[in-house]
């Protein structure tokens, strides 16, 4: 580069010695096999407890026959997005399947979750409209109230009343929508929504309710059917389910379930459906089949939650502050970024992998170690990281 021309991306390396110094850069770790219990992670044997994959079902020997079998009917990709020539016969196949699953009068199959979440949340609201987040919601949720134009309020994680207050105060506006964005369970927190509470409110309010089902889904209720099983509530007509296929389901892509005029009107308006191009066939066939496992093999839900109240139980008992959860999401509160990579270190030595959890994703200040436990961790899995866990630096 000639002397005399300024590098327009030299502004970068202060930034990135700035998170350095502060504990808050960030590297991939490269995983050489599929995200179960026991892994290779950058080359060292591991017994990782970080995946979402909660009931293993991303090497079912059932899902992985399906997908096997579509990716030969259909191909890798599906070439087209799904207005032109990208829905084939899984994606049909598996938006029923889903609908019927959550008991929607219908569903309609996104390229990612996060995709669902984008393109959704601008179908239901626009500038003249309010959306009320609560402030821990996965932030695709908060991107997609952003992009719809709408005044977006955020009200303190879980905290019913002020959401109340605010309803009262802009419930009934002229011509104004109202939107309640919450999750079913919180990806950071582990705690559960008191879903039976905002039904309770939206209706009184007349407000639309989003909830993000993307660590529910396979993990709450006997059945996997998830939060709505869990409280073993029908639909509700002011509700809206989002969700994923990449975590419990195992595979990739991210769903709207709902009142069928509504997938109607998402086919028609949602930029992310409209303008991407289709989840494969294969990942479709495969979250398909996922469904079905869920349904058949009802153990797979049991065995997850066994596992979940050993090692809570065992991270309770050795004085560790697990805050909200209520699930198989575990965090454990450290405070300081240097402290959660200082645990992390600890562990990864004793061939652990547990992930430090940091800002942006949480706020400074409450850091912690995410644990996860799926359906897939033996006992002696659990014991080994408690007693890692209890000889903490």
């Amino acid at each position: 580069m000639d002397q005399g021309v300024k590098d327009p991306f030299a502004w970068i390396a202060p930034r990135l010695a700035e998170l350095k110094e502060a504990g808050l850069d960030r590297g991939l770790r490269v995983f050489e096999a599929a995200n179960l219990p026991e892994n290779v992670v950058d080359g060292r044997p591991v017994v990782q407890f970080s995946s979402n994959n909660y009931l293993g079902l991303a090497t079912h020997p059932r899902v992985l026959r399906a997908a096997e079998e579509a990716l030969k009917r259909y191909g890798a990709g599906s070439g087209a997005s799904r207005l032109i020539s990208g829905t084939q016969t899984p994606h049909y196949h598996l938006e029923n399947s889903i609908a019927k699953f959550k008991g929607a009068e219908g569903a309609l199959v996104y390229g990612a979750g996060i995709l669902a979440n984008l393109g959704l949340l601008p179908c239901l609201a626009s500038d003249k409209d309010i959306i009320l987040l609560d402030k821990s919601v996965h932030a695709s949720l908060y991107d997609g109230a952003r992009l719809s134009g709408a005044e977006v309020r955020r009200f303190p994680h879980g905290d019913l009343a002020r959401l109340e207050d605010t309803l009262k105060q802009v419930a009934g506006l002229a011509g104004r929508r109202v939107l309640v964005v919450v999750e079913a369970v919180y990806s950071m927190d582990g705690d559960i929504l008191p879903l039976p509470s905002l039904l309770a409110l939206s209706e009184k309010y007349g407000a639309m309710l989003v909830v993000d089902e993307a660590h529910s889904t396979g993990v709450l209720g006997s059945g996997g059917k998830g939060i709505l099983e869990h409280f073993s509530l029908p639909w509700h007509p002011n509700l809206v389910l989002v969700g994923t296929l990449s975590k419990a389901l195992g595979t990739l892509g991210g769903f709207v379930a709902g009142p069928a005029d509504l997938v109607s009107w998402l086919k028609n308006s949602s930029r992310s459906f409209i303008f991407a191009t289709a989840l494969p066939g294969l990942c479709a066939a495969a979250a398909d089949e996922a469904l079905s496992v869920i349904q058949d093999e009802p153990e797979r839900v049991a065995r997850l939650w066994k596992n979940r109240h050993i090692l809570a139980n065992g991270l309770a008992a050795l004085g560790w502050d697990l805050g909200r959860s209520a699930t198989p999401i575990l965090p454990i509160a450290v405070g300081s970024a240097a402290q959660a990579v200082s645990l992390q270190q600890h562990l990864w030595d004793l061939g652990y992998y547990v992930p430090a959890i940091r800002p942006p994703t949480v706020p400074a200040g409450a850091c912690r170690l995410r644990i996860t436990v799926t359906s897939e961790h033996r006992e002696d899995h659990i014991t080994g990281l408690l007693g890692a866990l209890g000889g903490k630096p």
